[in-house]
């Protein structure tokens, strides 16, 4: 949109689609906060996407570490509230 806000985004992570879009409340679509809602990145680059996601300045909220079950396991937040868990195997 020209004001900068997105109709229609469709990421390919990992092989997997997963869509979003802004906020329209002039359409009945209005925000809400974020509740129960963790989205998880499965993957051998662990570390890469833990990386990548801190470089782009999410806020660490479970460090990266081994979990109790064996993985490689971490949380971060996004800055529209969202978190997103990354797991994979351990090194």
């Amino acid at each position: 949109m020209p004001d900068g806000r997105l109709i229609h985004l469709h990421l390919e992570i990992n092989g997997g689609a997963l869509m979003l879009n802004d906020p329209f409340p002039e359409h009945g679509m209005g925000s809400m906060p974020v509740q129960g809602v963790t989205l998880h990145i499965v993957s051998s680059e662990t570390r890469v996407w833990w990386d990548r996601a801190a470089a782009a300045g999410l806020d660490v909220v479970m460090p990266l570490e081994v979990a109790f079950w064996g993985d490689l396991y971490g949380q971060l937040r996004d800055r529209f509230g969202i978190a997103w868990g990354i797991v994979g195997p351990a090194d």
